[in-house]
Protein backbone atom coordinates (compact mmCIF):
# COMPACT_ATOMS: atom_id res chain seq x y z
CA UNK A 1 0.00 0.00 0.00
CA UNK A 2 1.54 3.15 -1.02
CA UNK A 3 0.66 6.61 0.86
CA UNK A 4 0.04 9.56 -0.86
CA UNK A 5 3.49 12.06 -0.90
CA UNK A 6 3.07 15.54 0.57
CA UNK A 7 4.71 17.84 -1.83
CA UNK A 8 6.22 20.83 0.54
CA UNK A 9 7.69 22.48 -2.17
CA UNK A 10 4.17 23.16 -3.29
CA UNK A 11 2.39 23.98 -0.28
CA UNK A 12 5.47 26.53 0.34
CA UNK A 13 5.23 28.13 -2.53
CA UNK A 14 1.31 28.83 -1.83
CA UNK A 15 2.61 30.10 1.82
CA UNK A 16 5.24 32.48 0.48
CA UNK A 17 2.47 33.14 -2.19
CA UNK A 18 -0.19 34.25 0.58
CA UNK A 19 2.23 36.17 2.95
CA UNK A 20 3.13 37.98 0.00
CA UNK A 21 -0.43 39.03 -0.67
CA UNK A 22 -0.75 39.97 3.00
CA UNK A 23 2.12 42.13 2.65
CA UNK A 24 0.85 44.03 -0.23
CA UNK A 25 -2.35 44.06 1.45
CA UNK A 26 -0.65 45.43 4.48
CA UNK A 27 1.26 47.56 2.58
CA UNK A 28 -1.62 49.45 0.78
CA UNK A 29 -3.53 49.80 4.28
CA UNK A 30 -0.20 51.48 5.70
CA UNK A 31 -0.17 53.54 2.47
CA UNK A 32 -3.72 55.17 3.01
CA UNK A 33 -2.77 55.90 6.61
CA UNK A 34 0.62 57.51 5.29
CA UNK A 35 -1.09 59.95 2.75
CA UNK A 36 -0.23 63.32 3.01
CA UNK A 37 -3.43 65.71 4.20
CA UNK A 38 -3.92 68.40 2.08
CA UNK A 39 -3.32 71.43 4.21
CA UNK A 40 -5.55 74.12 4.86
CA UNK A 41 -8.48 72.06 2.73
CA UNK A 42 -11.58 73.56 2.22
CA UNK A 43 -12.59 71.37 -0.76
CA UNK A 44 -16.53 70.26 1.62
CA UNK A 45 -17.10 73.82 2.68
CA UNK A 46 -20.48 75.19 0.74
CA UNK A 47 -22.09 78.49 1.44
CA UNK A 48 -24.48 76.68 3.62
CA UNK A 49 -22.31 75.75 6.31
CA UNK A 50 -21.63 79.70 6.45
CA UNK A 51 -25.09 80.42 7.45
CA UNK A 52 -25.39 79.17 11.05
CA UNK A 53 -21.94 79.91 11.73
CA UNK A 54 -21.70 83.41 10.69
CA UNK A 55 -24.42 85.35 8.20
CA UNK A 56 -27.43 84.62 11.08
CA UNK A 57 -25.17 85.88 13.89
CA UNK A 58 -24.15 89.18 12.49
CA UNK A 59 -25.74 92.54 13.95
CA UNK A 60 -27.78 94.81 12.10
CA UNK A 61 -25.13 97.05 10.29
CA UNK A 62 -22.70 94.33 9.88
CA UNK A 63 -25.65 93.01 8.05
CA UNK A 64 -26.16 96.32 6.01
CA UNK A 65 -22.17 95.92 5.49
CA UNK A 66 -22.77 92.72 3.97
CA UNK A 67 -25.14 93.87 1.47
CA UNK A 68 -23.04 96.33 0.61
CA UNK A 69 -20.56 93.81 -0.56
CA UNK A 70 -23.20 91.70 -2.05
CA UNK A 71 -24.43 94.92 -3.81
CA UNK A 72 -22.37 95.34 -6.99
CA UNK A 73 -23.14 99.57 -7.27
CA UNK A 74 -21.67 99.40 -3.58
CA UNK A 75 -18.98 97.20 -3.99
CA UNK A 76 -16.12 98.38 -5.45
CA UNK A 77 -15.00 100.68 -2.77
CA UNK A 78 -16.34 100.52 1.06
CA UNK A 79 -15.30 103.21 3.53
CA UNK A 80 -16.92 103.02 7.07
CA UNK A 81 -16.02 105.59 10.41
CA UNK A 82 -16.48 103.72 13.48
CA UNK A 83 -16.83 103.92 17.15
CA UNK A 84 -14.18 101.90 19.22
CA UNK A 85 -14.79 98.09 19.73
CA UNK A 86 -17.85 97.42 17.41
CA UNK A 87 -16.77 94.16 16.04
CA UNK A 88 -15.42 95.74 12.37
CA UNK A 89 -12.25 93.88 13.00
CA UNK A 90 -14.34 90.37 13.59
CA UNK A 91 -16.49 90.77 11.02
CA UNK A 92 -14.38 91.72 8.44
CA UNK A 93 -12.27 88.97 8.77
CA UNK A 94 -15.37 86.53 8.66
CA UNK A 95 -16.90 88.34 5.63
CA UNK A 96 -12.95 87.42 4.03
CA UNK A 97 -12.75 84.12 5.23
CA UNK A 98 -16.26 83.14 3.77
CA UNK A 99 -15.65 84.80 0.56
CA UNK A 100 -11.96 83.17 -0.21
CA UNK A 101 -13.57 79.77 0.67
CA UNK A 102 -16.50 80.06 -1.46
CA UNK A 103 -14.90 82.18 -4.57
CA UNK A 104 -11.07 81.31 -4.55
CA UNK A 105 -10.51 84.88 -4.06
CA UNK A 106 -7.39 86.42 -2.95
CA UNK A 107 -7.78 88.58 0.75
CA UNK A 108 -5.23 91.17 1.44
CA UNK A 109 -5.43 92.84 5.00
CA UNK A 110 -3.23 95.98 5.72
CA UNK A 111 -3.14 97.12 9.30
CA UNK A 112 -0.69 100.41 11.11
CA UNK A 113 1.07 97.06 12.38
CA UNK A 114 2.05 93.85 12.03
CA UNK A 115 0.13 92.93 15.53
CA UNK A 116 -2.54 94.69 13.99
CA UNK A 117 -2.60 92.51 10.87
CA UNK A 118 -1.85 89.45 12.81
CA UNK A 119 -5.32 90.12 14.79
CA UNK A 120 -7.09 89.11 11.12
CA UNK A 121 -5.18 86.01 10.86
CA UNK A 122 -5.85 85.10 14.77
CA UNK A 123 -9.67 85.45 13.80
CA UNK A 124 -9.74 83.73 10.68
CA UNK A 125 -7.87 80.55 12.40
CA UNK A 126 -9.92 80.50 15.37
CA UNK A 127 -13.35 80.86 12.78
CA UNK A 128 -12.09 77.83 10.82
CA UNK A 129 -11.47 75.73 14.32
CA UNK A 130 -14.55 76.43 15.70
CA UNK A 131 -16.97 76.41 12.77
CA UNK A 132 -15.59 73.69 11.13
CA UNK A 133 -12.88 71.82 13.15
CA UNK A 134 -10.69 72.65 10.25
CA UNK A 135 -7.02 74.01 11.47
CA UNK A 136 -5.54 76.69 9.56
CA UNK A 137 -1.60 76.84 8.90
CA UNK A 138 0.75 79.20 7.29
CA UNK A 139 1.68 82.65 6.65
CA UNK A 140 0.17 83.53 4.16
CA UNK A 141 -2.86 80.94 4.83
CA UNK A 142 -3.04 79.32 1.77
CA UNK A 143 -6.65 77.63 1.36
CA UNK A 144 -6.57 74.01 -0.97
CA UNK A 145 -9.82 73.04 -3.01
CA UNK A 146 -9.73 69.29 -4.68
CA UNK A 147 -5.83 69.50 -3.63
CA UNK A 148 -5.11 72.48 -5.51
CA UNK A 149 -3.98 76.21 -4.01
CA UNK A 150 -7.75 77.91 -4.14
CA UNK A 151 -6.88 81.25 -2.51
CA UNK A 152 -4.10 83.40 -0.42
CA UNK A 153 -5.08 85.66 2.57
CA UNK A 154 -2.17 87.47 3.22
CA UNK A 155 -1.52 89.85 6.44
CA UNK A 156 0.86 92.89 5.98
CA UNK A 157 1.30 95.93 8.20
CA UNK A 158 1.90 99.59 6.33
CA UNK A 159 5.42 99.20 5.30
CA UNK A 160 4.33 99.64 1.64
CA UNK A 161 7.16 97.85 0.17
CA UNK A 162 5.78 94.38 2.05
CA UNK A 163 2.64 94.63 0.05
CA UNK A 164 4.06 94.71 -3.61
CA UNK A 165 3.40 92.98 -6.06
CA UNK A 166 0.51 91.18 -4.81
CA UNK A 167 -3.47 91.23 -5.74
CA UNK A 168 -7.36 90.59 -4.35
CA UNK A 169 -9.84 92.26 -2.54
CA UNK A 170 -8.22 94.70 -0.01
CA UNK A 171 -9.26 95.76 3.81
CA UNK A 172 -7.03 98.43 5.03
CA UNK A 173 -7.80 98.43 9.04
CA UNK A 174 -7.51 101.74 11.17
CA UNK A 175 -6.33 104.01 8.06
CA UNK A 176 -6.58 107.14 10.19
CA UNK A 177 -3.98 106.25 12.12
CA UNK A 178 -1.78 104.99 9.43
CA UNK A 179 1.48 107.22 8.76
CA UNK A 180 2.02 108.01 5.28
CA UNK A 181 -1.74 107.46 4.32
CA UNK A 182 -1.73 108.58 0.70
CA UNK A 183 1.56 106.70 -0.32
CA UNK A 184 0.04 103.26 1.01
CA UNK A 185 -3.48 103.87 -0.36
CA UNK A 186 -1.51 104.43 -4.05
CA UNK A 187 -0.43 101.03 -2.80
CA UNK A 188 -3.87 99.48 -1.63
CA UNK A 189 -5.44 100.89 -5.10
CA UNK A 190 -2.48 98.98 -7.16
CA UNK A 191 -2.97 96.07 -5.57
CA UNK A 192 -7.22 95.81 -6.22
CA UNK A 193 -6.76 97.96 -9.96
CA UNK A 194 -8.69 95.45 -11.79
CA UNK A 195 -12.11 95.23 -11.81
CA UNK A 196 -12.95 92.63 -9.89
CA UNK A 197 -10.99 93.13 -6.90
CA UNK A 198 -12.77 95.26 -3.98
CA UNK A 199 -11.31 97.71 -1.37
CA UNK A 200 -12.39 98.17 2.12
CA UNK A 201 -11.58 101.11 4.57
CA UNK A 202 -13.01 101.14 8.09
CA UNK A 203 -11.19 103.05 10.97
CA UNK A 204 -12.00 105.35 14.02
CA UNK A 205 -11.46 108.85 13.47
CA UNK A 206 -8.00 110.33 14.32
CA UNK A 207 -7.52 114.60 13.32
CA UNK A 208 -8.97 116.80 10.43
CA UNK A 209 -4.97 117.38 10.06
CA UNK A 210 -4.67 113.42 8.63
CA UNK A 211 -4.02 113.01 5.59
CA UNK A 212 -7.13 110.35 5.02
CA UNK A 213 -8.95 113.12 6.36
CA UNK A 214 -9.75 114.32 2.34
CA UNK A 215 -10.17 111.28 1.54
CA UNK A 216 -13.24 110.03 3.69
CA UNK A 217 -14.56 113.53 3.04
CA UNK A 218 -13.95 112.81 -0.71
CA UNK A 219 -12.54 116.18 -1.39
CA UNK A 220 -10.28 115.21 -4.41
CA UNK A 221 -13.50 114.65 -6.10
CA UNK A 222 -15.46 117.71 -4.45
CA UNK A 223 -12.87 120.30 -5.80
CA UNK A 224 -12.57 118.55 -9.46
CA UNK A 225 -14.32 119.48 -12.41
CA UNK A 226 -16.37 116.00 -11.93
CA UNK A 227 -18.34 116.87 -9.87
CA UNK A 228 -20.43 119.14 -11.76
CA UNK A 229 -21.33 115.88 -14.13
CA UNK A 230 -22.50 114.19 -10.82
CA UNK A 231 -25.35 113.65 -8.67
CA UNK A 232 -25.47 116.03 -5.36
CA UNK A 233 -22.95 114.64 -2.49
CA UNK A 234 -24.85 113.22 -0.29
CA UNK A 235 -25.51 114.88 3.35
CA UNK A 236 -23.93 113.86 6.84
CA UNK A 237 -27.19 111.91 7.95
CA UNK A 238 -27.06 110.09 4.76
CA UNK A 239 -23.78 109.27 5.12
CA UNK A 240 -24.23 107.88 8.53
CA UNK A 241 -27.27 105.58 7.14
CA UNK A 242 -25.04 104.30 4.45
CA UNK A 243 -24.64 106.10 1.01
CA UNK A 244 -23.16 105.56 -2.56
CA UNK A 245 -21.26 108.55 -2.84
CA UNK A 246 -20.98 110.13 -6.71
CA UNK A 247 -17.09 109.16 -6.53
CA UNK A 248 -17.85 106.00 -6.34
CA UNK A 249 -17.26 104.84 -2.14
CA UNK A 250 -19.87 104.13 -0.29
CA UNK A 251 -19.57 105.14 2.94
CA UNK A 252 -21.20 104.48 6.51
CA UNK A 253 -20.52 105.84 9.72
CA UNK A 254 -21.11 103.46 12.83
CA UNK A 255 -21.01 105.11 16.40
CA UNK A 256 -22.08 103.51 19.28
CA UNK A 257 -25.63 104.35 19.62
CA UNK A 258 -25.90 102.94 15.88
CA UNK A 259 -23.93 99.45 17.06
CA UNK A 260 -26.60 99.49 20.20
CA UNK A 261 -29.81 100.36 18.08
CA UNK A 262 -28.49 97.15 16.03
CA UNK A 263 -28.66 94.45 18.33
CA UNK A 264 -24.81 94.72 20.04
CA UNK A 265 -25.29 94.88 23.68
CA UNK A 266 -21.70 94.55 24.75
CA UNK A 267 -21.94 98.26 25.90
CA UNK A 268 -22.75 99.93 29.40
CA UNK A 269 -23.67 103.10 28.39
CA UNK A 270 -23.71 105.55 30.81
CA UNK A 271 -20.61 103.27 32.65
CA UNK A 272 -18.21 104.56 29.68
CA UNK A 273 -20.05 107.95 29.55
CA UNK A 274 -18.52 108.10 33.83
CA UNK A 275 -15.07 107.10 32.49
CA UNK A 276 -14.58 109.29 29.85
CA UNK A 277 -14.67 113.24 29.41
CA UNK A 278 -16.82 114.53 26.58
CA UNK A 279 -14.22 115.18 24.25
CA UNK A 280 -12.71 112.10 24.62
CA UNK A 281 -16.47 110.09 24.74
CA UNK A 282 -17.43 111.75 20.96
CA UNK A 283 -14.07 110.84 19.31
CA UNK A 284 -13.57 107.26 20.36
CA UNK A 285 -17.82 106.10 20.37
CA UNK A 286 -19.02 108.80 18.61
CA UNK A 287 -16.70 109.05 15.61
CA UNK A 288 -15.80 113.10 16.21
CA UNK A 289 -12.82 114.09 14.31
CA UNK A 290 -10.25 115.98 16.43
CA UNK A 291 -9.09 119.02 15.51
CA UNK A 292 -5.45 119.37 16.25
CA UNK A 293 -4.81 123.02 15.79
CA UNK A 294 -5.19 123.83 18.96
CA UNK A 295 -2.81 120.59 20.11
CA UNK A 296 0.65 120.94 21.80
CA UNK A 297 1.98 119.13 19.04
CA UNK A 298 1.02 118.30 15.59
CA UNK A 299 -0.35 115.32 14.56
CA UNK A 300 2.34 115.59 11.81
CA UNK A 301 5.13 115.43 13.90
CA UNK A 302 3.74 112.84 16.18
CA UNK A 303 3.09 110.47 12.95
CA UNK A 304 6.97 110.55 12.44
CA UNK A 305 7.51 108.82 15.91
CA UNK A 306 5.59 105.94 14.49
CA UNK A 307 7.28 102.54 14.80
CA UNK A 308 6.33 98.94 14.61
CA UNK A 309 7.04 97.40 17.63
CA UNK A 310 8.10 93.89 15.54
CA UNK A 311 10.98 95.17 14.38
CA UNK A 312 12.51 95.66 17.64
CA UNK A 313 14.35 92.71 17.58
CA UNK A 314 16.06 93.90 21.77
CA UNK A 315 12.57 94.48 22.96
CA UNK A 316 10.19 91.31 24.09
CA UNK A 317 7.25 92.37 26.17
CA UNK A 318 6.19 89.11 27.01
CA UNK A 319 9.01 88.23 28.74
CA UNK A 320 9.95 88.75 32.37
CA UNK A 321 12.61 90.61 32.00
CA UNK A 322 11.38 93.22 28.42
CA UNK A 323 14.43 94.28 27.95
CA UNK A 324 16.84 92.68 29.22
CA UNK A 325 19.65 94.24 31.23
CA UNK A 326 19.68 97.18 28.86
CA UNK A 327 18.92 100.47 30.71
CA UNK A 328 15.63 102.58 30.66
CA UNK A 329 14.16 105.35 32.12
CA UNK A 330 11.00 106.53 33.64
CA UNK A 331 9.14 109.38 33.43
CA UNK A 332 5.78 109.87 35.23
CA UNK A 333 2.93 112.40 35.27
CA UNK A 334 0.64 111.67 38.83
CA UNK A 335 -3.32 112.70 38.74
CA UNK A 336 -6.14 111.56 41.22
CA UNK A 337 -8.57 113.38 39.16
CA UNK A 338 -10.43 112.81 35.93
CA UNK A 339 -7.05 112.80 34.04
CA UNK A 340 -5.34 109.78 33.58
CA UNK A 341 -1.96 109.38 35.99
CA UNK A 342 0.41 108.49 33.02
CA UNK A 343 3.51 106.51 33.10
CA UNK A 344 6.59 105.20 30.46
CA UNK A 345 9.15 103.47 30.16
CA UNK A 346 11.38 105.17 27.73
CA UNK A 347 14.65 103.38 26.16
CA UNK A 348 17.20 106.17 25.31
CA UNK A 349 19.95 105.69 22.51
CA UNK A 350 22.92 104.23 23.50
CA UNK A 351 24.91 106.71 20.93
CA UNK A 352 24.63 109.98 19.95
CA UNK A 353 21.90 110.99 17.63
CA UNK A 354 20.05 108.25 18.11
CA UNK A 355 16.06 107.63 18.55
CA UNK A 356 14.11 107.68 22.21
CA UNK A 357 11.46 104.36 22.02
CA UNK A 358 8.70 104.33 24.45
CA UNK A 359 8.68 100.70 25.36
CA UNK A 360 5.54 100.47 27.97
CA UNK A 361 3.10 103.08 28.49
CA UNK A 362 0.79 102.54 31.86
CA UNK A 363 -2.30 104.91 32.79
CA UNK A 364 -4.11 104.64 36.51
CA UNK A 365 -7.19 106.79 36.65
CA UNK A 366 -8.69 107.63 40.07
CA UNK A 367 -5.74 105.38 42.45
CA UNK A 368 -4.48 106.32 45.16
CA UNK A 369 -0.83 107.65 45.75
CA UNK A 370 0.37 104.55 47.43
CA UNK A 371 -0.57 102.18 44.74
CA UNK A 372 0.66 104.19 41.67
CA UNK A 373 3.83 104.49 43.60
CA UNK A 374 3.36 100.45 43.50
CA UNK A 375 3.29 99.89 39.90
CA UNK A 376 6.37 102.24 39.75
CA UNK A 377 8.35 100.13 42.21
CA UNK A 378 7.01 96.99 39.75
CA UNK A 379 8.22 98.53 37.07
CA UNK A 380 11.70 98.78 38.35
CA UNK A 381 11.56 95.19 38.79
CA UNK A 382 11.64 94.22 35.76
CA UNK A 383 13.65 97.07 33.68
CA UNK A 384 17.00 97.97 34.53
CA UNK A 385 15.92 101.73 35.49
CA UNK A 386 18.73 104.39 35.93
CA UNK A 387 16.07 107.43 35.96
CA UNK A 388 13.43 107.92 37.08
CA UNK A 389 11.52 111.75 36.22
CA UNK A 390 8.52 112.23 38.39
CA UNK A 391 6.39 116.06 37.39
CA UNK A 392 6.03 117.11 41.16
CA UNK A 393 4.07 120.02 40.70
CA UNK A 394 0.70 120.23 42.36
CA UNK A 395 -0.34 116.79 43.70
CA UNK A 396 3.15 115.23 42.23
CA UNK A 397 4.86 115.56 45.22
CA UNK A 398 2.73 112.63 46.93
CA UNK A 399 3.96 110.17 45.04
CA UNK A 400 7.33 111.65 44.53
CA UNK A 401 7.57 110.90 48.39
CA UNK A 402 7.18 107.46 47.89
CA UNK A 403 8.83 106.49 45.32
CA UNK A 404 11.90 108.35 46.73
CA UNK A 405 11.45 106.21 50.06
CA UNK A 406 12.18 102.68 47.30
Amino acid sequence: MVAPVRDDQDDDGHRRDDQRGKRQERGKRDGKKREKKVKNDVSELREVDFLDKFISKMYGYQKELFAAKQNPLTARIRNILKSRQVGLTYYFAGEAFMDAVLTGDNQVFLSASRAQSEIFRSYIIAFAQSWFGLELTGNPIVLSKDGKPWAELRFLSTNSSTAQGHHGHVYVDEYFWIRDFEKLNTVASAMATHKKWRKTYFSTPSAVSHQAYPFWQGEKFRNSKRKAAKDPWPSDKQISAGALCPDGQWRKVITILDAIAGGCDLFDLEQLQLEYDEDKFQQLFMCKFIDSSQSAFSLADLERCYSDLSLWADFDPDDPRPYGNSPVWIGYDPSRTRDDATCVVIAPPLENGGKFRILEKHSWRGQSFKYQAEQVKKLTERFNVQHIGIDTTGIGYGVFDLVRDF
